[in-house]
């Protein structure tokens, strides 16, 4: 699948005559939120300013005297809704919070962000070396390393079907 650019995403807006743009985001328990804007307010700046909303309406995140946060458009993931009246441009984002920005240089991320925490697993699991290995198509094996009071061990797993 080749990469989309912004200029992409733009010429799929100006072809589709899109009428509404729609930023999406996962929240830390799973669920797709979304904030819907008129093509009016939608131009290729977003893909590096990103567009600003008020994190206190989501769950568990922030509250009102610090939720000012920002999602930051991916143009690899724009493609148009199928299922709305008017022609809908979807993107999915990654949620920054400035505040975060100013404090932390290794991940814009917000704290919450799935995407921030999955990184950081995969981070680490690439730091600690080989922790799954593939035995057939249908079973895993995991090999997990942890301390113990004798040293550093690894349990043998059951496979898994």
């Amino acid at each position: 699948m080749a990469s989309k650019t912004v200029a992409d995403v733009m010429k799929m807006v100006k072809e589709n005559e899109v009428k509404f743009v729609d930023f999406r985001f996962t929240d830390t328990r799973g669920k797709e939120q979304h904030v819907t804007v008129p093509v009016s307010a939608f131009d290729d700046d977003k893909f590096t300013s990103g567009h600003a909303f008020d994190g206190s309406s989501i769950a568990g995140w922030k509250g009102i005297e610090a939720s000012d946060m920002t999602l930051m458009p991916d143009p690899n993931t724009a493609n148009l809704d199928p299922f709305f009246e008017e022609p809908t441009l979807l993107l999915t984002c990654d949620v920054i919070d400035p505040a975060e920005c100013s404090v932390s240089s290794s991940s814009p991320l917000y704290v919450g962000n799935p995407e921030r925490i999955s990184g950081l697993i995969a981070r680490n699991i690439q730091s600690a070396g080989p922790l799954i290995t593939l035995i057939a198509p249908s079973v895993l094996t995991l090999s997990c390393t942890f301390a113990t009071d004798s040293g550093v061990g690894a349990p043998p797993v059951s496979p898994v079907p």
